[in-house]
């Protein structure tokens, strides 16, 4: 392994400045978009005052999602021949690095590089780009890397997460202090967009090859708002592939819905959506998982009234009536939307108040968050004190709403594992073993009642 190490740091030529510190950046994946765009806004803020490196896998794609500026080192290793955290702890140790930034991904087989990090002597924050809850999908199902994801908690410096109710979860794991660091927002916050200067539109943006993101509840919730007013239109910003996703033709679709296609504009992805954000009057997600939710924050720096699905971690962005609204059903959606559009009144309120509660998100804002968090981690052995000194860490109170839909989703997990419970791999083992032991100490519980102990007694969970 060392002469692959002393081969790839000969060819990348690497020079520092000897009067900075060293920060790396490890990440697994650079072809996606929000976390790239996040890292990089991060990175570019902090090149005056670091040195600074990214280490990545080697990968087989035409086309990254960002390019890395020449001013920051980027080192491609192969994990072909050994595992991509044993390579990237030993880059960092022949570099001297002092920082490492790495992510709480997917891919529980990196997880490890924290305790290598640790053992090396190289300091370490856990970014958790998710929802704390949503890797627990993949993984209590089809192994026990459950308990993988939380051992590797215990070793970096800092875990930040980007919500109040992540960091609340991730705490409960860690059994430690964890950070809140949002999503910087690149947008600036506009205010020079009038009321008479937008059309009766309705925007939405993201990712809708994807099923997550919900373009089918989109179109149901619009037809609805057609319905009771036929001036006003959607606009979709993102790549569509409606038939490859729903099995089913777009033009079926609003066939079905009696839609005509002149009430929306399908505009694919754009690599500038400010002028839809200056046009639109609301702004429309239905995204049921997200781990911050960016394009809700951009929208709102055009003071954008928005409407989104309810989901775990969304009432940092929106606070109901006051920027916008969530909602668990459909019919309130359209309901929030022609509210908006009909009261001129309210839509002035909602908007004043999004361009205020989005300059709390602004890249200026938190890049200073960063930096403190940053000094904090490099300065002390030991930052929980100052973390919460400095008002890095979660002290919001979760609501009753934010406290059931932990409860549902985890409900949720218990249940397909359940079903999947004649599966013979080491998951099903773990989930049977204590349900098994749930039942047989609660004699004739309800259901709800058992699920709910059993939840408390294998994530933490206390009320």
């Amino acid at each position: 392994m060392n002469d692959y190490i002393n081969k790839v740091l000969s060819n990348s030529k690497i020079s520092f400045d000897q009067n900075k510190k060293t920060i790396c950046f490890g990440y697994d994946n650079w072809i996606i978009g929000g976390v790239e765009k996040v890292l990089l806004t991060i990175m570019k803020n902090l090149i005056s005052e670091y040195n600074l490196i990214m280490i990545l896998p080697e990968l087989n794609y035409n086309k990254a999602a960002f390019e890395i500026p020449d001013s920051i080192a980027v080192l491609h290793l192969s994990d072909k021949t050994y595992p991509f955290d044993e390579l990237c702890t030993a880059c960092c140790k022949n570099l001297h690095v002092d920082l490492f930034i790495g992510s709480a991904n997917l891919n529980c087989k990196q997880l490890t590089i924290y305790e290598k990090m640790k053992k090396a002597g190289i300091k370490s924050i856990m970014l958790n780009h998710y929802f704390w809850l949503f890797p627990c999908w993949h993984e209590i199902l089809y192994s026990k890397e459950i308990e993988t994801r939380n051992k590797s908690l215990q070793y970096p410096d800092v875990i930040a997460c980007l919500t109040n109710v992540s960091s609340k979860i991730c705490s409960l794991n860690a059994n430690r202090t964890v950070c809140v660091m949002p999503n910087p927002n690149s947008f600036k916050v506009q205010n020079d967009i009038s009321y008479e200067e937008r059309e009766n539109m309705i925007v939405t943006v993201g990712r809708y090859d994807d099923r997550l993101k919900n373009l089918d509840k989109i179109l149901r919730i619009f037809s609805e708002v057609y319905k009771n007013d036929n001036t006003i239109k959607l606009t979709v910003v993102g790549p569509v592939n409606y038939e490859k996703t729903f099995e089913k033709s777009l033009e079926q679709e609003l066939l079905d819905l009696n839609l005509p296609s002149e009430s929306i504009d399908f505009v694919g992805p754009q690599s500038d959506v400010t002028p839809f954000y200056k046009k639109a009057k609301a702004f429309l997600f239905a995204s049921e998982t997200e781990g911050f939710g960016l394009v809700i924050n951009e929208a709102a720096c055009f003071g954008l009234p928005i409407v989104c699905n309810y989901y775990l971690g969304v009432e940092d962005l929106v606070e109901f009536d006051k920027n916008g609204y969530y909602y668990q059903k459909e019919e309130n959606a359209a309901k929030f939307l022609l509210e908006i559009f009909h009261d001129r009144d309210k839509w002035e309120d909602l908007s004043d108040y999004c361009k205020l509660k989005a300059g709390f998100f602004s890249e200026e804002s938190l890049i200073q968050r960063w930096k403190l968090l940053i000094s904090l981690v490099l300065e002390n052995e030991n930052p929980e004190f100052l973390l919460q000194q400095n008002q890095l860490a979660c002290e919001k109170k979760l609501s009753n709403l934010e406290y059931d839909g932990i409860i549902k989703e985890y409900e949720k997990i218990v249940d397909e594992a359940a079903q999947r419970i004649n599966r013979a791999d080491a998951a099903q083992d773990f989930l049977h073993e204590n349900w098994q032991n749930e039942r047989r100490i609660n004699q004739n519980p309800s259901f709800r009642y058992l699920i709910k102990s059993f939840i408390k007694k294998i994530f933490r969970i206390h009320r």
